[in-house]
């Protein structure tokens, strides 16, 4: 089984998100920040450890670079309600 495989049992769980408003020339942005000892995080780097893999994870209004790295899990986390996120996709990347 690859990588990508077995992380895909995480896809529609859920994760404890903060978002996080600025304000900038009058216009206000967000974006978001995860819980890093959220249950479904916890086990996504245990499971990242444990296959020496590196771990990305993306949220919505996050800036990040394109670069493909074979070793690298990014799991993708999408906003469904107050305080908290699912995760929609994860892909070697």
């Amino acid at each position: 089984m690859d990588a990508a495989t077995d992380f895909q049992k995480f896809v529609g769980r859920p994760v404890k998100i903060n978002e996080i408003k600025t304000k900038y020339k009058d216009k206000e942005y967000s974006h978001f920040e995860y819980d890093e000892q959220d249950p479904t995080i916890v086990e996504i780097n245990t499971l990242v450890s444990q296959k020496a893999l590196k771990l990305r994870v993306w949220t919505p209004g996050m800036a990040g670079t394109c670069d493909w790295w074979t070793d690298r899990i990014n799991v993708h986390i999408e906003p469904v309600g107050q305080g908290f996120g699912q995760v929609k996709s994860v892909r070697i990347g």
